[in-house]
């Protein structure tokens, strides 16, 4: 997986923030869509554990952005996301995507 334009290895992501498009089918991401998204957060034990945003914000404001909200206070060290669900303004379909956070 590699970063691609949907996710910014330079992005900044802080608790319940995130980026990502629109479904491929024309309709606002939904629950179906965050499912998808996998976010990796630490333990206390110095493992991590792969948690499902709680709901997308920011949605349909045609900047083709949106939020993921988590439910912890956890910081995230990664984000991924499965190809082919979403669209850039050109109607392209997303790549395979992950994105390696780094510490703040």
């Amino acid at each position: 997986m590699t970063a691609s334009p949907g996710l910014s290895a330079t992005a900044k992501v802080e608790r319940n923030k995130c980026l990502s498009h629109r479904v491929a089918n024309g309709e606002k991401p939904g629950a179906a869509e965050r499912s998808l998204y996998r976010v990796t957060v630490p333990t206390p034990d110095g493992t991590t554990r792969d948690i499902v945003p709680a709901t997308l914000a920011d949605l349909g404001d045609g900047d083709n952005n949106h939020l993921l909200c988590l439910d912890t206070a956890d910081k995230p060290v990664s984000v991924a996301f499965p190809a082919g669900i979403f669209t850039d303004p050109h109607d392209d379909l997303n790549p395979e995507t992950s994105v390696s956070l780094a510490p703040s």
